[in-house]
């Protein structure tokens, strides 16, 4: 019996060393700023976080559930990055399309309550919220945005 695929996985193993060691020499510096800024982005989060005590109870749901989603998204884009430092490309793509989901419902939940609702009932598709936040031009955090 020939096994030709005996030894793969240490060969992928020993190739993702070799990956990560150059992923940091060449991107090492532009990650350690996305990083910076996500640290800053999650301190934003958790001040934010002692502001939703005082709400309503229907905008404290509404607020909550789109820090849930802003720090899912940030930890995704942090997965992401560790996937392409260890050579695993075609998934680092699923988990930054999971980031840009997590982040789109989330500005969708801020401008309609009843979406965070459908949500929370699972009865909103995720996959739905990048096509139904890019038919906004100009799409923002503004409370005023329809």
């Amino acid at each position: 019996m020939n096994h030709s695929h005996d030894g793969a996985a240490r060969n992928v193993l020993a190739q993702a060393s070799e990956i990560s060691d150059l992923f940091e020499y060449t991107v090492g510096p532009e990650i350690d700023e996305v990083c910076r800024r996500v640290d800053l982005a999650l301190a934003a989060i958790v001040t934010f976080d002692s502001h939703v005590a005082r709400m309503d109870a229907q905008r404290r749901a509404q607020c909550s559930q789109m820090v849930l989603l802003f720090g899912k998204a940030l930890t995704d884009i942090l997965g992401a990055i560790e996937l392409l430092r260890r050579g695993y490309d075609e998934l680092c793509l699923g988990v930054m399309r999971s980031a840009v989901e997590s982040w789109a419902t989330a500005i969708l939940i801020g401008h309609d309550p009843k979406v965070g609702r459908q949500f929370m009932e699972g009865r909103f598709s995720t996959n739905d919220s990048i096509r139904r936040v890019l038919r906004h031009k100009g799409a923002t955090l503004d409370p005023e945005w329809k």
